[in-house]
């Protein structure tokens, strides 16, 4: 069962924490609160509930799965934590640590929805650490076409941006 809970007014936002106030109101159900924002929070188990058309947008991730390509594989194979290398890790111990943040980052479809629905057919991209990751999403299946250091993706662009000049 979900409680509303009424938050009076800007100072006493500033002033403390959600958490405080939300203790002070249960502890003092009498007082008399003007208003501006509802909150719905289950006391009992800390769930927090949504808009429906928040819950309407999210995308099933035990639909996706993730596949690798076996280029994408060999390449990043090549990246470890040693960064003075081309392929140096910044954030990650090893490349098979980095390779599950590349799964899980794609298991939550980073696209935004226009992307899923009208863009289809479009390749998409994204950073993670120091690898540029380039992939492909084909109805459940998200899968990693090609990996490559951040540099050398940078290097790649400039020249083909000095060469359209």
């Amino acid at each position: 069962m979900c409680e509303t809970i009424d938050v009076a007014n800007e100072k006493e936002l500033t002033e403390k924490t959600f958490s405080e106030q939300l203790r002070d109101r249960t502890n003092n159900s009498s007082s008399q609160l003007s208003p501006v924002k509802e909150q719905c929070v289950d006391l009992s188990n800390n769930c927090v509930q949504s808009a429906d058309w928040i819950d309407e947008c999210r995308v099933n991730k035990s639909v996706l799965s993730v596949e690798f390509t076996p280029r994408a594989l060999r390449e990043l194979d090549k990246f470890s934590p040693d960064i003075t290398s081309e392929y140096g890790l910044k954030l990650f111990q090893s490349n098979r640590e980095a390779r599950q943040a590349i799964v899980d980052v794609l298991l939550a479809d980073p696209r935004s929805a226009y992307r899923r629905q009208s863009c289809v057919d479009r390749l998409y991209y994204f950073t993670i650490d120091s690898i540029h990751v380039t992939c492909w999403f084909d109805g459940t299946l998200a899968e990693v076409l090609k990996v490559q250091p951040v540099l050398a993706n940078n290097t790649l662009q400039s020249a083909l941006y000095d060469n359209n000049l």
